[in-house]
């Protein structure tokens, strides 16, 4: 139902990308996007079972998503899309503290990447973390979703995956440092729910 939304969404284009990265390369995110709900409210001809996936974020968060929620986007990634290492808010001012995804369709690759988080290394590979948060070194995604040494989440239609982008104190969690790897085969929707601070 919401990726026959997405596909048939006139409103469906090129994903934002605001990053600092984003002004060095045009390919840094790659994939499309429409938004379906603000503040936790649902524009009118999205289907109703986002009102329910609102409902049970709500829930999980013990708070009224009109006090907290942002933007609530359908993403889609067709082969060879990606979107590069990044933080879902700002670094130096954070207005989210949270990054919820629902993925909407399954694949064994095109996977959700954390490189800071160590993974598996079932391969024994040896590439360093994907950002030198010190010396402000970021490393190029890619070879990272060729391994299990970090922590990657392959999609799975219908699990929701919760992260936090800063802790209690408003400072950010490092170790969200995340990307989206390139699909390789087929297409990838998922469901994007940005959660900011409450009042």
């Amino acid at each position: 139902m919401l990726i026959e939304y997405a596909d048939q969404s006139p409103e469906l284009a090129r994903s934002v990308c605001r990053g600092a990265e984003c002004h060095v390369s045009h390919t840094h995110r790659t994939s499309s996007s429409v938004v379906i709900a603000s503040n936790g409210r649902c524009y009118p001809e999205v289907p109703p079972v986002v009102a329910g996936v609102l409902e049970r974020i709500s829930e999980l968060l013990d708070s009224p998503l009109e006090e907290m929620a942002q933007d609530t986007v359908l993403v889609r990634y067709r082969a060879g899309e990606r979107y590069q290492f990044h933080y879902d808010t700002d670094r130096e001012t954070p207005t989210r503290f949270g990054t919820f995804l629902l993925y909407l369709s399954s694949h064994q690759d095109g996977e959700t990447i954390f490189p800071l988080i160590p993974g598996r290394n079932t391969q024994n590979t040896s590439l360093p973390p994907g950002v030198d948060v010190l010396n402000k070194r970021k490393q190029p995604m890619e070879p990272y979703c060729e391994t299990d040494q970090y922590l990657k989440i392959r999609p799975v239609a219908g699990d929701l995956v919760l992260f936090f982008m800063t802790d209690d104190q408003r400072r950010i969690n490092e170790a969200a440092w995340h990307g989206a790897c390139p699909v390789k085969m087929g297409t990838k929707y998922l469901s994007q729910h940005w959660i900011g601070f409450g009042p």
